[in-house]
Formats: C-alpha cells, sequence, structure tokens
C-alpha cells in the first residue's frame, strides 16, 4: 500500500478531481480509478466554493494491482486513515 499526502494547492476543484477519476491517464486502461468514498461533484463544488489562496491538499491510498485486498480490509484503512488525518 502506498500512502502519500500531496502540498496544499490553489485553483479550480475540476482539475484535481478530474485527475484523480480520469480513466484515459496512463496505466489506467487495465486499472481504472474507482470512487469508494465520497462525492467527485460535491468535493469539485466544496473547492470552487473556498475563497482563500489555498483551497485543498489532497492524497491518496493506494494497492498494487497483484495485491488482494478484500473490501472490508480496505474501508478499515481508509476509516484508520481518516480519524488519523482529521482529527
Amino acid at each position: 500500500m502506498i500512502m502519500k499526502v500531496f502540498p496544499h494547492r490553489k485553483g479550480e476543484g475540476g482539475k484535481p478531481t478530474r485527475y484523480l477519476v480520469r480513466p484515459d491517464y496512463p496505466g489506467r486502461k487495465e486499472d481504472p480509478p474507482e470512487v469508494l468514498c465520497g462525492d467527485v461533484g460535491a468535493t469539485r463544488a466544496l473547492i470552487d466554493s473556498i475563497d482563500r489562496r489555498w483551497k485543498f491538499t489532497s492524497g491518496v491510498l493506494a494497492w498494487h494491482p497483484d495485491d488482494k485486498i478484500l473490501p472490508e480490509k480496505e474501508e478499515e484503512v481508509m476509516d484508520a486513515f481518516e480519524r488519523v488525518a482529521f482529527a
């Protein structure tokens, strides 16, 4: 598993949310992204509603395609990450 948090960003919410879910990005044809929690449209709208210069921080939890992760374990890891990241 890889966990990475990216630096604060500014700008509109469309660019980062499109990047996260666009299936035509290199290497994604075989393993397209899947949103497991949250709503892309709501996230985009929330970023766009912020008046500050630095609007968001993004991050990723990712598993190698060969990893066999049960959905229950995946959810457990995401929940634990959220408890720490958003304490």
